[in-house]
């Protein structure tokens, strides 16, 4: 059992599994500031074959039994598949020094804070974070194998081309899902060190109820310095991950419109409750891709929730009694969490907090219902 007792050993086992995937061309440690060139290397060759295992696929025959906008709509989403599974590796590796960068951060704030009556608190919660990488990269494992048993299960074409195919998609899943997974784990990372910030500044409230005057405003000065450090790393975490989440933001809603138009179909228009394939996995894929998406806005909306909670821990403080230079230290630490926020969006497009979900099934809903009409309306052009 991993002692978690810092960042890398919390996250060891997911940079791992995502080294394999080409996916953390990087040194997972502090022991050298050389670049992993075997890690590198690994991941533009995995990129090259990717490319060339795409087009490869690309250019397979595809038989297609539905109206031209169901067609529309799978050229899209195999379109979105290939492009993520090449744009997530390139910018990874584009980014690498970047991820270094925030995992150094994180790293050095535990290193500022020498408070041994936080450290209990920080192993748990590190234990926490190992315990969801586990449970997120065995979820995104068994996902890939079901949906591919039940494929090969019910499917009646199995053949060379329908292999290669469903490879592909998989390829694409596990890329995306793995990318997804590292974000969520340095964001909560990120939540566990505003965490240990707002206890501190509820420490110093307790300090002044009891000591106002043997109280200076340096431990004030010391905890918003480390908040303006955070909230900095939170915005390079939100830099390097914003392309590669609204990709799969707008993959899952491609995904989810057409599992659902399939479920729908198979249940409601043709009456066809024997095809137990078709309905087994396009449910599967609405139940996953609902929680991926859920998992992602859960935790950056309670990290941004956070973060917010300093400005309302520093505003009680500031009703106490304070001499000058605290009020002065009070004043600024305020100006600053008003101006410095921390906020997780997608290139600036929208927020990744609850009203994403919202957003999410209004637009999935919307676009259901124009594919449900084309199909039906050229079913009717069809019969006659």
């Amino acid at each position: 059992m991993l002692a978690c007792r810092n960042i890398y050993e919390t996250l060891r086992f997911l940079f791992f599994v995502s080294k394999i995937f080409g996916l953390a061309p990087l040194r997972f440690d502090l022991s050298s500031s050389r670049p992993d060139r075997f890690a590198i290397l690994w991941s533009i060759f995995v990129l090259c074959l990717t490319i060339a295992f795409v087009i490869y696929v690309t250019s397979l025959d595809v038989l297609v039994q539905y109206s031209v906008i169901v067609e529309i709509v799978e050229t899209v989403e195999e379109f979105l598949e290939n492009l993520i599974s090449i744009t997530m590796i390139l910018l990874m590796i584009l980014n690498r020094n970047k991820i270094v960068n925030v995992m150094k951060n994180l790293s050095q704030f535990d290193n500022r804070i020498r408070n041994v009556s936080i450290l209990p608190r920080l192993r748990t919660s590190n234990r926490k974070i190992f315990r969801f990488t586990v449970a997120a990269i065995t979820i995104i494992f068994f996902s890939v194998a079901l949906k591919h048993i039940i494929i090969f299960s019910f499917v009646e074409e199995k053949g060379p081309n329908s292999f290669l195919y469903n490879a592909r998609s998989a390829i694409a899943f596990f890329v995306y899902s793995l990318v997804l997974v590292q974000f969520c784990a340095l964001t909560l990372v990120l939540k566990q060190k505003f965490e240990t910030l707002n206890y501190h500044l509820l420490s110093i409230d307790f300090e002044i109820k009891h000591n106002a005057h043997k109280l200076n405003s340096r431990k004030l000065k010391f905890v918003s310095q480390l908040h303006y450090h955070l909230t900095n790393t939170s915005f390079t975490l939100n830099k390097i991950f914003s392309i590669p989440v609204l990709l799969t933001t707008l993959l899952q809603l491609v995904i989810l419109v057409t599992a659902l138009f399939f479920l729908i179909e198979s249940l409601f228009i043709n009456g066809d409750a024997a095809a137990v394939g078709l309905i087994c996995q396009n449910s599967a894929d609405v139940a996953f891709y609902f929680m991926l998406s859920s998992t992602l806005i859960f935790v950056s909306s309670r990290t941004m929730e956070e973060a917010r909670k300093s400005a309302i821990i520093l505003h009680v403080i500031m009703t106490r009694s304070l001499s000058e230079e605290m009020q002065l230290s009070a004043v600024n630490f305020s100006l600053q969490l008003m101006h410095h926020c921390v906020r997780f969006t997608v290139s600036n497009l929208f927020v990744i907090d609850e009203s994403l979900i919202h957003s999410v099934l209004a637009t999935v809903c919307a676009y259901l219902v124009i594919v449900i009409q084309f199909e039906l309306g050229d079913k009717k052009i069809n019969h006659k």
